[in-house]
């Protein structure tokens, strides 16, 4: 009988124990946001146009670290003589990278940056004379982070 009960107390405290454990773990959250804009209008050869991306959805905490970031954006005909670039950038200009010719893709150039700083998209046309309006279409952000 004494056996019994001295199992059923080491098991009771092997139960605590391990409850007190777990709940002292951190673990990691990690998630994801979707952000919707639509492309501005390039309107003047050789000048920047910006599109910013709003933080949206599930919002990461200032803490969180981007892992991914896949975008997708769309362009008009662009004119005869003129060279397009585009940028996917991370808080200013000075954290870009090239885009132009992937209208959709994925990278982690941006890996380990603060996922609660926006992204935005940068792009112009470079060609020696004026040209008909590039009109903005849709673009999408999906900034995948962890904490």
């Amino acid at each position: 009988m004494k056996v019994t009960g001295l199992r059923k107390s080491l098991a009771a405290l092997a139960i605590i124990a391990s409850a007190s454990t777990v709940s002292s773990i951190a673990y990691a959250v990690d998630g994801s946001y979707v952000s919707n804009a639509t492309g501005a209008n390039i309107l003047t050869a050789n000048t920047w146009y910006r599109t910013n991306f709003p933080l949206s959805g599930g919002v990461p905490p200032t803490t969180a670290k981007v892992t991914s970031i896949n975008w997708q954006y769309n362009i008009g005909m662009i004119p005869s003589g003129g060279t397009f670039v585009a940028q996917l950038c991370h808080g200013t200009t000075l954290n870009c990278i090239d885009i132009s010719t992937a209208k959709n893709g994925s990278t982690t150039a941006f890996a380990n940056r603060n996922a609660s700083i926006a992204f935005f998209m940068q792009y112009r046309v470079n060609r020696t004379s004026a040209f008909p309006a590039l009109y903005g279409h849709p673009a999408q952000l999906i900034v995948n982070w962890t904490n």
